[in-house]
């Protein structure tokens, strides 16, 4: 016999999966069948079926904390990518990164105020000193004029040619060259990083002195927070405790696999899907009828011979568990020997800024000196002018330092982890600010900001 036949089904059918790793589902059937088979009680039927079924691990994918880990349909070795707690992790290190980030922004903005400082300084210093010359030449020009002793042409000559170079340092301060930073480069590189329009017909200029006080730090304490507040210290912690989880999971594959299992299934058989009649005129009549009930209960156990790829899986979640911890430990390692060497810049440049204000009082004092000799005619104009030039010498350095110790502060701050609790610079997430961030206090003592 040919066999001659129609046949269409319907299914919808929903699962769950719990966090202890049962899983639930329902399924809903409906299937018609018309054919040329001998002995058909009907020449189409209608067949329907609902069936609710589970399946609980008791080994292997059983337990709350290997499923918020691997997720549902976890395969060993594909690093769990679906697990709640793997998620919050990755999250944990993107909003890290987005803070380290921010760190290193903060710490750019306060270099370019600081150099911007430094900039209008040295502008200042250089002015003074081209208007001290500009005086020198005006007296020995008069002297030229009257006759006088000192007054001859090549040390008129001598005074015109300082005026004139220190008018170009002025010049230079202002638009930068030779290699020198100017004041409006300084200024534009400061707009930039804020936000602001590179020109709107106004100057920024910093309004904070630089810090001049000395600092101690208590090494034990600010090793502890910095171990504690470092972002990226933090984002490696939680890339180690990440591999650790994942381990945990890889191990659970090495069990073998013990499952509960049951089900339980109503069905119904008609010539027609709906309607009245006899008993198999309706489908729907004979299943809400109860007649067919079907039960399951039993345990299902099984072993892969070898576990050769859940034995790997484990073993590269070792050897990746070592590798991030190794990488903290170098990270702690690296972070003490920077924070060591932002301590010793800081305090080695405050010393030599002591000496340099005392170099400059003493510069400051000679020029003073030189000038009211040189006017009463016992000394030669080239000590004046070699006063002036040395004068602006220690000035340029003493700015340097200056600059120099603000930015060794900052350096510690950053690299102690309190950059941004000190600048005042919160982080915001869905929590709320970051409470590595703003504290609701005013910035800090320990140097200025913006």
């Amino acid at each position: 016999q040919e066999l001659v036949q129609d046949f269409a089904t319907a299914t919808a059918s929903v699962q769950r999966r719990t966090m202890s790793g049962a899983l639930f589902d329902i399924r809903g059937l409906n299937s018609h069948d018309a054919n040329n088979r001998f002995g058909n009680l009907f020449p189409s039927y209608w067949d329907t079926q609902l069936e609710a079924g589970v399946r609980q691990p008791l080994l292997q994918g059983a337990g709350r904390e290997f499923n918020s880990i691997a997720g549902p349909n976890a395969q060993p070795g594909f690093n769990f990518s679906n697990g709640v707690v793997i998620a919050q992790m990755n999250t944990q290190m993107a909003s890290a990164d987005f803070e380290v980030a921010i760190n290193q922004f903060t710490r750019e903005i306060h270099q370019a105020y600081w150099s911007l400082h430094r900039a209008y300084r040295s502008y200042e210093q250089k002015r003074q000193t081209r208007d001290l010359a500009y005086d020198t030449w005006q007296t020995v020009l008069a002297k030229a004029k009257q006759g006088l002793e000192g007054g001859q042409v090549e040390k008129e000559s001598q005074a015109k040619q300082k005026y004139h170079r220190y008018q170009r340092a002025v010049v230079n301060s202002l638009g930068g060259g030779a290699g020198e930073l100017g004041l409006y480069e300084a200024e534009r590189q400061l707009r930039h990083l804020i936000g602001l329009p590179i020109s709107d017909l106004m100057l920024l200029r910093p309004s904070d002195p630089v810090p001049v006080a000395p600092m101690r730090y208590d090494w034990d304490s600010i090793v502890a927070t910095s171990m504690s507040d470092r972002v990226e210290l933090q984002r490696q912690s939680v890339k180690v405790r990440q591999q650790q989880v994942k381990l945990v999971a890889s191990k659970n594959f090495l069990l073998p696999q013990l499952d509960l299992i049951g089900r339980y299934r109503v069905r119904g058989f008609g010539d027609d899907l709906i309607g009245d009649g006899p008993r198999f005129a309706s489908s729907y009549d004979d299943f809400f009828s109860l007649d067919h009930q079907e039960f399951e209960f039993g345990v299902e156990w099984g072993v892969t011979q070898g576990r050769r790829q859940a034995r790997a899986a484990v073993r590269n979640a070792s050897l990746q568990l070592s590798r991030e911890q190794a990488v903290l430990a170098e990270q702690q390692r690296e972070l003490t020997v920077k924070l060591s060497e932002a301590i010793s810049r800081a305090q080695s440049i405050y010393l030599a800024m002591e000496a340099g204000r005392d170099e400059l009082a003493a510069a400051q004092s000679r020029m003073r000196a030189t000038r009211v000799l040189y006017d009463v005619g016992r000394i030669e104009l080239f000590m004046v002018l070699d006063a002036q030039e040395s004068m602006l010498e220690v000035s340029e350095r003493n700015i340097a330092d200056e600059t120099q110790y603000a930015i060794a502060l900052l350096d510690v701050a950053f690299e102690s982890g309190r950059l941004l609790r000190d600048t005042g610079v919160g982080v915001l997430s869905d929590k709320g600010l970051s409470d590595r961030g703003f504290n609701g206090a005013v910035l800090g003592s320990e140097f200025p900001g913006l």
